[in-house]
């Protein structure tokens, strides 16, 4: 028998999201560290990546029933009652290794293990193709929608990340560090203590000016202190740091010289040390102060300058820095991700919107060419707004084809979420598909915005002999989950869910829906935080709202006049305008 917290998707499919670093699956969003190190294409291999002491040591983790911390999504998601993607995935564990019952994935499990957790080529692989989309739908961020990127009220709910580089606590190569300790845990957060006065950051030159540098990390003494900022010889930055979380943000003016190859020192300085060394940042004395700061760093990100609105910005720090994406680099996508089609029976894609995605009927077309398309079955998410016959004609030529539509409603509710997308454009693709006979299912995100909407889309799909599937949650922004309606909102939406169970539904379809179910009945916020949400999800409705001509009132009647009867007031509240 399988042990209980054991996983397919760690011994067979290696997933790379868009900004090129590896992760555990599409459920869970931290990258995984190892040897100190993010794994990432921009400094890492594939096959350092997937054979790296991390994955390794995953595997035989979850061959001896330890839990996994980067899989509580999933460990959450069963103990509220739903059926999670680890589940799902085991179920497709044969097909994804050409072996026969649980015998024989337990057997080639151990083989793997055994073999210090090396695994052979990965035969999945889930490629997430860039931001590139054509729409800016309310529950994404620039990290996977370059229209969301440009635009100038969305984006800053969500921050700059397309033009960010994360240098602490996790190590990345190509930097030099001086002054910290070993990676560590507080609580949900990696920190690194500092070890000495100054601490050192030097980044090699690619031309990629900084914007913006934010520092932020944990004091855990009564003892004050200055942090001073140093890039290269000119100070940019001093601040007295907080007892418990403190932060530092650094915004360079257009006018002040770019920093390109950034050697940026962080200098903590006790308060009552004598002012000539206070004012001598450069000094050696600095590092000699002598008492302990008892600081950690939990952060330290940089941005580049955008260059403009338009295209796609480069990484900061790359193996392949003349490339704006990893996604773009041909001879990274096909001499390495690729390197092993014989080994591949399922591949993945997600974007942005992969359909539009350059690399993505080129990576069709190779496979079909070299006659390895009859033994690799697809997965391509999509939101349904590009159909083409010949697109058609090139999934056939693969093993099966699941295209998986995300659409959140019908009509006036799939266009508010799912802006500027068009509901009849939608049906029609659908239906076009359809007729090509390609198989495809309907795949909505459970969230605050459709709640009361999602079962009419159900319907729709049962009546026109379409697939659904319910399997999607949305946990982040959680000021758009389930969690920030008030609890008779939930109670209401508990009892539709549980009629539509008991009278309409087929039991085909029982899991997913009950998956929906657990997760209105998961733990609620205390009610600091919920306050916190509800306020979070008026401004953005608002906001949004503002900026696209659009009003929740009439493109979700019934879930705004029940949020009004439960006291939200939606007047005069922005975050951006």
């Amino acid at each position: 028998m399988l042990p209980k917290t054991f996983c397919i998707l760690p011994f067979s499919q290696m997933t790379i999201v868009n900004d090129g670093k590896a992760q555990l699956c599409c459920r869970t969003d931290l990258n995984p560290v190892s040897e100190g190190r993010c794994l990432s294409l921009h400094w890492a291999t594939c096959e350092q990546i997937w054979n790296s002491d991390y994955l390794r040591s995953v595997r035989s983790q979850m061959l001896a029933g330890e839990k996994i911390p980067d899989c509580s999504q999933c460990y959450s998601t069963e103990a509220d009652g739903g059926t999670s993607l680890r589940q799902i995935m085991n179920t497709q564990a044969e097909q994804l290794w050409r072996v026969s019952g649980e015998e024989g994935i337990l057997d080639k499990a151990t083989a793997i293990v055994r073999e210090g957790g090396k695994a052979p080529p990965p035969s999945a692989l889930h490629l997430w193709l860039g931001n590139l989309c054509n729409l800016k739908c309310r529950m994404c961020s620039p990290m996977f929608s370059s229209q969301i990127a440009a635009d100038p009220i969305q984006a800053q709910w969500f921050g700059d990340r397309i033009r960010a580089e994360i240098l602490l606590p996790v190590y990345l190569d190509e930097v030099k560090y001086t002054g910290l300790g070993e990676l560590t845990r507080r609580g949900e957060k990696l920190t690194r203590p500092v070890k000495r006065g100054k601490v050192t950051i030097s980044l090699p030159a690619n031309g990629a000016a900084i914007d913006l540098i934010e520092i932020s990390g944990w004091k855990n003494c009564h003892q004050p202190c200055y942090l001073s900022v140093m890039a290269g010889k000119r100070a940019i930055a001093r601040q007295l740091l907080s007892d418990g979380q403190w932060q530092i943000a650094i915004k360079l003016a257009p006018t002040e010289e770019a920093i390109s190859s950034l050697e940026l020192s962080l200098h903590f300085l006790h308060l009552l040390q004598p002012q000539s060394l206070l004012s001598n940042y450069q000094g050696e004395q600095i590092c000699s102060w002598g008492l302990q700061p008892c600081i950690d760093i939990d952060n330290l990100r940089i941005v580049s300058q955008k260059k403009s609105d338009k295209g796609q910005e480069r990484e900061i720090l790359s193996r392949t820095p003349e490339n704006p994406q990893w996604s773009s680099n041909e001879k990274l996508v096909f001499e390495e991700i690729l390197a092993h089609p014989e080994s591949l029976n399922l591949l993945l894609f997600a974007g942005g919107e992969p359909l539009i995605h350059p690399m993505f009927p080129a990576i069709l077309k190779k496979l079909i060419d070299t006659d390895h398309a009859g033994h690799i079955s697809l997965y391509i998410s999509t939101n349904g707004t590009v159909y083409n016959r010949r697109l058609s004609e090139m999934l056939k030529q693969f093993l099966s084809v699941e295209l998986a539509f995300s659409v959140e409603g019908i009509g006036q509710l799939q266009e508010y979420i799912r802006y500027p997308s068009r509901w009849e454009k939608i049906a029609r693709n659908i239906f076009a598909f359809q007729k090509d006979h390609i198989s495809l299912s309907v795949r909505p995100t459970a969230q605050a915005y459709n709640i009361f909407g999602i079962l009419d889309l159900v319907r729709w799909c049962q009546e026109n002999g379409l697939r659904f599937c319910l399997d999607s949650i949305v946990w982040s922004p959680k000021f758009l989950s389930l969690d920030l309606l008030p609890q008779v909102l939930i109670d209401e939406a508990f009892q539709d869910w549980q009629q539509f169970l008991a009278s309409e539904c087929d039991q085909d379809n029982r899991w997913h829906l009950e998956t929906v179910i657990a997760a209105l009945q998961r733990p609620r916020p205390d009610s600091e935080e919920l306050m916190t949400l509800q306020g979070d999800f008026i401004e953005f409705t608002n906001d949004i709202d503002r900026s696209r001509g659009q009003s929740l009132a009439l493109a979700c009647p019934r879930l705004y006049n029940r949020l009004v009867a439960n006291g939200f007031d939606f007047t005069d509240k922005y975050r951006f305008f």
